[in-house]
């Protein structure tokens, strides 16, 4: 039995699956410590990316926009390893990733990293989190992006619809553990940016918004993981989310997208 599983939701990723793989096999692991899981959300055939790792495992491909929860969703169903981590087909782990992250998990039970965000060009944008030893609910608040965990199984409330997903899984992640989790401080999660993202576009953080105002409505029915006591900081996390995200709207824009825009507001 494999110890990781690492999911991989897939949507028109022939570009840079074999990248996000291949930071995969960098972190040093064995087939029989690490599975990858392939769940396609687009019906494409992604056999090629088989020799890459012995121990990947491709979801059926009969799925099409049910959206990156649910393919998420579908490949935790059906993984075999203790632990789940997480990786957009378009994004990377740093070095060290693993073994930072695990570390922590077996002690907590749950561990993150910082996110870096990378340029199409390779440029760092902005790291969320660096130098922090921990993430709390808070954080949410302050670094309006996105943050995967590394967790025991047992530990994950699945994905919900919608936009933002993994930002709420994430929160749910830590309401369960008291409002806050270890941070691997020493590597990151790279996400990158790539022409056309969905980030660059002011209509999508509105969608975004109004996913966040659901997600308000959820915690305050007492309709998810959180424990009662971390309730209130989830919610004013979203609401400063929320805040970043009006600014963002009625900004200039940024050629970077929202995240080229947050990191000119933080400096």
């Amino acid at each position: 039995m494999p110890e990781v599983s690492v999911i991989i939701p897939v949507f028109n990723a022939g570009a840079t699956l074999l990248r996000a793989v291949e930071s995969v096999v960098a972190q040093g692991y064995s087939p029989q410590r690490v599975e990858i899981i392939i769940a396609p959300d687009d019906r494409g055939e992604y056999s090629w990316i088989r020799p890459a790792w012995s121990a990947m495992r491709i979801l059926p491909s009969r799925y099409f926009r049910t959206g990156p929860g649910r393919a998420r969703n579908r490949a935790m169903g059906r993984a075999c390893g203790r632990y789940l981590a997480f990786l957009d087909a378009d994004d990377t782990w740093g070095e060290n990733y693993l073994r930072g992250m695990l570390a922590h998990a077996r002690r907590y039970g749950a561990s993150f990293a910082p996110t870096r965000v990378i340029s199409g060009d390779g440029q760092v944008v902005m790291t969320m989190a660096a130098g922090q030893r921990c993430l709390s609910l808070s954080d949410f608040g302050v670094w309006p992006g996105s943050f995967h965990p590394l967790l025991h199984r047992e530990l994950s409330p699945g994905f919900r619809d919608g936009a933002a997903q993994d930002v709420f899984h994430a929160m749910e992640v830590l309401g369960r553990l008291g409002g806050r989790a270890s941070l691997a401080s020493d590597t990151f999660y790279g996400l990158h940016l790539r022409q056309g993202s969905v980030t660059t576009d002011p209509a999508y953080s509105r969608q975004v918004d109004r996913q966040y105002q659901r997600m308000i409505t959820v915690i305050r029915a007492g309709e998810t993981g959180c424990s009662a006591h971390s309730r209130s900081r989830a919610i004013a996390a979203l609401h400063a989310r929320r805040n970043w995200n009006r600014r963002w709207c009625s900004s200039a824009g940024h050629p970077q997208g929202f995240y080229g825009y947050i990191s000119s507001e933080l400096k």
